[in-house]
Order: C-alpha cells, then sequence, then structure tokens
C-alpha cells in the first residue's frame, strides 16, 4: 500500500534523528515470493519533487549517482502545503524511441542511516517475466 503526504509528514515529525540536512534518497527494493524482503536494486538520490494534482500524486524523481540529493528541509518545505492524501510515488524518465515516458512506482516505507544523514523513500521493484 502507498503511502501518503501525511504518512512523511509524520515520520518527519516523530523520528528525533531525522534533521533538516539529511538528504533524500530512493531505494528500490525486492520481495520475494513468500514477502520478505530480498534486496536492495539501488539507492539514489531524489533530484527533484513534482506535484501531480490530476492523478493526486506526489513524485519523488531519481537521477543518477552523481546527482544531489534535495534535503529533508526542501522536502517538508514542499509538502506542507499538498493536500495530505495525496500518494507518495517515485518517478523515472526514460526515453523510448523519442518520446519520454514517466515511470512510477508507490512507495511503501520509510528509513534513515542517522550516521550517513540519509533518509530513505522505500519503493518495491518487480521482475518481469
Amino acid at each position: 500500500m502507498s503511502k501518503l503526504i501525511s504518512d512523511l509528514i509524520n515520520e518527519f515529525q516523530t523520528i528525533d534523528e531525522i534533521q533538516d540536512d539529511f538528504e533524500l534518497f530512493i531505494m528500490s527494493i525486492k520481495i520475494d515470493e513468500s514477502g520478505e524482503y530480498d534486496s536492495s536494486d539501488s539507492i539514489l538520490p531524489v533530484s527533484r519533487i513534482e506535484i501531480d494534482s490530476e492523478n493526486e500524486e506526489c513524485l519523488f524523481y531519481y537521477g543518477s549517482h552523481n546527482s544531489d540529493a534535495i534535503t529533508v528541509a526542501t522536502t517538508a518545505d514542499k509538502i506542507k502545503t499538498i493536500t495530505p492524501n495525496f500518494l507518495l510515488c517515485s518517478a523515472e524518465e526514460k526515453t523510448v524511441e523519442d518520446k519520454t515516458l514517466r515511470l512510477d512506482n508507490p512507495i511503501i516505507g520509510f528509513g534513515e542511516n542517522v550516521e550517513q544523514k540519509r533518509f530513505f523513500l522505500v519503493f518495491q521493484t518487480y521482475e518481469l517475466h
């Protein structure tokens, strides 16, 4: 089940270790057939946030390993004006045959690494058969 804006705001407010200068990252995970965590596919910085009002989604775009990550402070400022029931989604743009496609995945969880000052938005990746 996808997390909502209200879940992220609550997470920022209730975890004392999360500070404004923490950088925001996207972590994709694989879950095996039994529902257990299998592995991390990738961890990439969130490079921008966009609001898709039509689909009621808050999109977290992630880039390459060389991209600068936005901070928790920037994220908090951006999301505090959004309707709390908007879904949180990761977003990636891919170019296929001269067309740009947006690939979205629902955010299913959060995490933090206090030593590295990173906050993670987690989404599940699926294997194509």
